[in-house]
């Protein structure tokens, strides 16, 4: 639990510290939401989380002590030929 209790500490530190994300936004606290499970409870879980306002998606992955965070940028959709109209 220590272990995985740093681990989370150091990630959040480091969204909060590097890349600016309030720990009181929504979405940030989804991710705190669920590294607490896994701190608290050892439950593994691997998902994706929207950062929105980031233009960015947290890919959340944590099993066996382990937690790994990548942040990807969120797809634009392609705009829809008909959308363009004649060029």
């Amino acid at each position: 639990m220590e272990e995985r209790l740093r681990q989370t500490i150091v990630i959040l530190r480091k969204l909060r510290d590097d890349l600016g994300m309030p720990m009181d936004d929504p979405e940030v606290q989804a991710i705190k939401e669920r590294m607490h499970v896994f701190v608290r409870d050892g439950v593994a879980w691997k998902g994706a989380l929207p950062l929105m306002p980031w233009g960015r998606e947290a890919v959340l992955e944590m099993a066996n002590d382990k937690i790994e965070l990548t942040l990807r940028a969120l797809r634009k959709e392609k705009p829809n030929k008909k959308s363009l109209g004649k060029l």
